[in-house]
């Protein structure tokens, strides 16, 4: 999954921490060797370095009032080698847990997405409302519960989704060692660690 990993990081993005940008992966054999090496020993022994988990949060301003803390959108950018090493996780979970997910989700799924979804919602409403008839819709915004997502039901659901024990143990690795640090100016806080989300 290494090829394809350095192949779908997207470049051009903010660098984490050490500064380094996907385009040195992308256009540099010798850092796409040592890069390997890394990710390979994180994989042999189970543990990631706690660098490697690192985001810098910083507060980008959005529209409007820059004196209104509202007006900002706080971000966080992890090393593009904890990007590269994700995208690796999630073609492998993927690969590990695609029997469990059902036709109906359409995350994860190739040539499928949240816009097929609401397409198929949009002409449930219409052939409903033609017909005269009375239905009720949900529609549930996923994107904002995992902000509360407990760990805990997380690594239960990768169990019972098929996921190797492997797959799980860098799972709780990077979620046990998952820090936050802020960026204000050019002075860095003390590591937070991200309990949720």
């Amino acid at each position: 999954h290494f090829d394809l990993a350095i192949k779908k990081v997207r470049t051009g993005r903010a660098p984490g921490l050490n500064g380094i940008k996907a385009e040195l992966y992308k256009h540099s054999g010798w850092a796409r060797t040592r890069l390997r090496g890394l990710l390979r020993q994180v994989w042999d022994t189970g543990k990631i370095p706690v660098d490697m988990v690192t985001g810098v949060a910083t507060a980008t301003f959005k529209s409007g009032n820059k004196q209104l803390w509202s007006r900002y959108r706080v971000i966080v950018v992890f090393l593009v080698e904890f990007k590269i090493f994700s995208i690796m996780l999630y073609l492998r979970i993927v690969a590990e847990c695609m029997h469990y997910i059902s036709d109906r989700h359409y995350a994860f799924r190739r040539k499928r997405g949240t816009s097929d979804v609401h397409y198929v919602a949009k002409q449930l409403y219409r052939a409903i409302c033609q017909r005269g008839t009375r239905a009720a819709m949900v529609h549930l915004d996923y994107r904002s519960a995992f902000d509360s997502l407990s760990h805990f039901y997380l690594f239960l659901s990768l169990q019972k989704a098929g996921a190797s024990c492997k797959t799980q143990q860098l799972f709780k690795e990077i979620y046990t060692k998952a820090q936050v640090v802020a960026k204000v100016g050019r002075s860095l806080s003390v590591p937070l660690g991200i309990g949720r989300g």
